[in-house]
């Protein structure tokens, strides 16, 4: 039997239909397999990545490679909670809105589907491996002590920041962050990231993905096995204000600046060597850019 024309045209009608829906949809839930040609990484978003893997150093633990990829996440993410706030009702810090080339998804921990969070590197970036994140929230700006600090003190991301509990036997290959307004927000990945060429917004210099500086580093006053030799540019009588000078250090190419704490005094230094004749050499080089630097032994 024939249909009738109305009935083709009706058939016609709704296969055109369901390949605009479809092809709307494919739109909306598109994966972007590459990053913006400028994107770069703050400063303090660098240095809360070295403070991690400062931490993990002292606990014995391999740093953990910085991923373009997952530094890319991490902002959206971050810009996301700051502009649209989709933990509201039930949903957790980990959700994501539905104003963005991203699936929208309401992250509650209890029901224990965690795709929400473990998918969304490869939705973005085409990132292959789960990504896991921790987030820190608070009433002012973020700086990066601060959010180490909490994670630190709070048994289940001090846990994820180790590799303890039940991330013992996770191997973290990748790791972004991402810092916005009081957000701010960390990424492990399980795979290695193929994204390459992470950059400083400030001076648009490359950063190594395998950074492993310290940032904050209390001087063992006793400790002689392993000297140190540090450059110092300058003193501080609190952490804050030490970071905002080492911050600055990064911004003019500096990417080893770190703090170093001794007798209750935070100091700058530029860089740090393992004998005196080495970090001289380094000092008569940087005489004239930082007057009054000098050399500090641990």
């Amino acid at each position: 039997m024939i249909p009738s024309i109305s009935l083709r045209r009706f058939i016609i009608s709704w296969f055109l239909f369901m390949l605009i829906v479809n092809a709307l949809q494919a739109q909306k839930n598109k994966v972007i397999n590459s990053l913006p040609e400028k994107f770069c990484i703050s400063a303090n978003e660098f240095i809360l990545a070295k403070m991690i893997n400062d931490y993990r150093r002292q606990n014995d633990l391999p740093v953990i490679p910085l991923s373009k990829s997952l530094f890319f996440v991490a902002l959206s993410h971050v810009q996301d909670l700051a502009q649209n706030r989709p933990d509201s009702n039930k949903c957790g810090l980990q959700s994501w809105s539905d104003k963005g080339e991203w699936k929208p998804c309401c992250y509650i921990k209890e029901q224990g589907k965690t795709s929400c969070m473990n998918d969304k590197p490869n939705e973005l970036t085409g990132y292959k491996g789960k990504g896991y994140e921790m987030i820190y929230w608070g009433s002012e700006e973020v700086v990066p002590s601060d959010a180490i600090e909490v994670w630190k003190s709070t048994t289940l991301t001090n846990e994820m920041l180790i590799n303890q509990g039940k991330w013992k036997t996770k191997i973290w290959k990748s790791m972004g962050v991402g810092l916005l307004d009081g957000y701010a927000s960390v990424w492990f990945g399980d795979g290695k990231d193929q994204q390459k060429g992470i950059r400083l917004c400030q001076n648009d210099s490359l950063v190594e993905p395998l950074a492993a500086s310290i940032d904050i580093l209390p001087v063992k006053k006793t400790d002689q096995s392993g000297n140190h030799f540090f450059l110092i540019t300058g003193s501080f009588k609190t952490r804050k204000q030490a970071e905002v000078q080492v911050a600055a250090h990064i911004k003019q190419g500096f990417h080893d600046a770190m703090v170093v704490e001794k007798d209750k005094v935070f100091r700058i230094a530029v860089s740090s060597y393992s004998s005196q004749e080495e970090a001289q050499k380094a000092l008569n080089k940087l005489y004239s850019r930082f007057k009054g630097i000098w050399i500090m032994q641990n």
